[in-house]
């Protein structure tokens, strides 16, 4: 794992932030399932470059995926926590195949939390919290329970 920058309270670096989630008074899930999968490329100076910088995902608690498959709600109808995978050996790996992760379990392990970029038409803002889950450590549904 990379070393993180060090930042201080002045900084403005903002979106480098990173919390060790197990350290953390939210309740995070041990495990997640994969819902939904997004590559989301580098921009260089506002263009778009064809490098994939991150694989973006929705996932859902593994308890809640049972709970939901057991009563016969959609996957997609539940509120999803938001995740990334950032880790480049890992991003160059699964770029053009990320769609192979959902169903997935990945464990929260060694997760870190980041605050959130949520866009809003030409602008912006950090609205919320992430999951950064590298290294990623998948679990077929066995291994899970």
């Amino acid at each position: 794992m990379e070393k993180k920058e060090e930042l201080n309270l002045v900084s403005g670096k903002v979106g480098l932030m990173r919390f060790d989630a197990g350290s953390s008074n939210l309740d995070i899930p041990a495990q997640v399932q994969v819902i939904s999968t997004s590559e989301k490329n580098r921009y260089v100076d506002g263009e778009r470059t064809e490098t994939v910088e991150k694989i973006a995902l929705s996932v859902l608690d593994t308890k809640v995926v049972a709970v939901a498959e057991r009563v016969g709600v959609s996957l997609s109808d539940m509120p999803a926590i938001f995740a990334e995978i950032q880790d480049p050996e890992m991003v160059k790996k699964l770029t053009g195949q990320s769609d192979k992760l959902v169903g997935k379990i990945l464990s929260t392990a060694n997760a870190s939390l980041a605050l959130r970029w949520v866009a809003f038409g030409r602008s912006g803002g950090w609205n919320g919290l992430k999951l950064v889950l590298d290294p990623i450590q998948a679990f077929s549904r066995k291994e899970s329970k």
